[in-house]
């Protein structure tokens, strides 16, 4: 039997305290802050302004998340990117950077890219898995449509073409290309006559950023160069270094 109260109405006494009972404190609200890999966390509509502002003409990826810290993924991406966009995270309860980026609670992870304050391109919005080439493929679009659309004045391309992944195939007669790059060379010495599909998308993720080169392997006279010995064999090189 429950206790009744002076009055005699145990229902009242249950709504009394509920009334008197001090009100629970929220959770304090986490500071924004910088990781070492450069990602800004706890991203809501006050510092994002300090974010954006920072590399103004390059792209910037937001993930919208529950968790609290940059998953090792994002954190993986954000250097193959590094110097090329800025990464963020943001939290689920920052209703007005939602309906910003017009960003739905579900299904999460959401992750979108804003392009640069030169660009009239719309957000960008990331659909496939989420899986390292798949996010890197997206990013490497992004950024490409950004640049060429930047460049094309009124006409601009769709945002959907496909960047051009450039490899150099290098024999003897050629190996002077490699000399006039100004970015550093990575070169691949394979039996293979077309390019691994895994060294596709690596000129695709570092355009802009690497020269990569493929070697076949009955170009003797290139692999004595490097004093490369067996296939598959890689071989990095700076611009002075040739």
């Amino acid at each position: 039997r429950g206790s009744v109260n002076k009055r005699g109405d145990p229902k009242r006494e249950i709504e009394e305290k509920v009334v008197t009972s001090p009100p629970q404190s929220a959770a304090p609200k986490k500071a924004m802050e910088k990781t070492q890999d450069g990602i800004w966390c706890n991203l809501d509509s006050k510092s994002l302004r300090g974010f954006l502002a920072e590399g103004a003409l390059a792209p910037h990826v937001l993930l919208f998340t529950e968790q609290e810290k940059p998953p090792l993924l994002y954190v993986q991406v954000s250097k193959v990117f590094a110097g090329r966009m800025t990464f963020g995270m943001v939290g689920y309860g920052e209703a007005a950077l939602l309906d910003q980026f017009n960003v739905e609670k579900k299904p999460i992870p959401k992750l979108v890219l804003k392009p640069p304050v030169t660009s009239s391109l719309p957000v960008m919005h990331f659909d496939g898995q989420i899986e390292f080439t798949e996010i890197c493929s997206f990013l490497a679009s992004s950024l490409h449509t950004c640049k060429t659309t930047r460049s094309s004045g009124p006409n601009p391309p769709s945002a959907s073409a496909p960047p051009e992944a450039k490899i150099v195939m290098v024999q003897s007669a050629n190996l002077q290309e490699l000399h006039q790059q100004t970015l550093p060379s990575v070169l691949l010495f394979t039996e293979k006559r077309q390019a691994p599909l895994i060294w596709q998308k690596m000129a695709l993720f570092y355009a802009d950023t690497l020269c990569l080169a493929m070697v076949h392997d009955d170009n003797h006279a290139v692999r004595a160069r490097f004093g490369v010995q067996a296939t598959p064999s890689f071989v990095a090189l700076r611009p002075d270094t040739l």
